[in-house]
């Protein structure tokens, strides 16, 4: 299966073609081989130019979660909770 995409940050392309590092952002042609995880790039000198209506790379961060404080549940029972119910 073969497909254009553009090349994201925090993975290394180097086309499989000429060898040269495809930038970030930039048109990467992507070529998956069926059955396997593996993966061949090739860039637009190789391959040719990419489409144009190919999308803009759209990168979302993640916001950090506050850390909530653990909940006590042993403040939640009275300490006499055994002599209110009558078990010993």
């Amino acid at each position: 299966m073969t497909r254009w995409d553009r090349a994201r940050p925090g993975v290394t392309y180097t086309c499989g073609g000429c060898g040269r590092l495809i930038e970030t952002a930039k048109p990467v042609f992507v070529i998956t081989l069926p059955g396997l995880k593996a993966f061949r790039y090739r860039c637009e000198v190789c391959e040719g130019p990419a489409p144009p209506d190919l999308p803009e790379l759209v990168v979302l961060i993640a916001q950090p979660r506050a850390i909530e404080p653990p909940v006590m549940f042993r403040q939640l029972l009275p300490l006499d909770f055994r002599r209110q119910s009558g078990d010993r």
